[in-house]
């Protein structure tokens, strides 16, 4: 509403959804002994569209890098231990 319009107007906006990991447990042993499970949850994303997510790890081996979101906007991979050492997982969508 403004003093232009003052009976209001309707903007569409674009939002790209929010991507968040949980990996669970968050600690594992190394040299390839344990795997923790990975999932990526999207906050509004479009059920309708090819909603792929891309993960990276910098320590680490996934059992896939490149996921699809289903329905609930969610999607789940493993990851399983290298070496040893703190290690950085990342997402990112299109």
């Amino acid at each position: 509403v403004s003093n232009v319009a003052p009976a209001g107007e309707e903007l569409a906006l674009r939002v790209r959804p929010s991507l968040a990991l949980t990996v669970t447990p968050s600690r594992i042993q190394g040299w390839g002994l344990e795997t923790a499970e990975v999932l990526v949850g999207a906050q509004a994303a479009d059920a309708g569209r090819d909603n792929r997510v891309q993960l990276a790890s910098t320590q680490g081996r996934l059992s896939t890098t490149t996921l699809s979101l289903d329905a609930a906007g969610e999607a789940r991979a493993t990851i399983r231990s290298e070496s040893v050492g703190a290690g950085t997982l990342t997402a990112r969508g299109g």
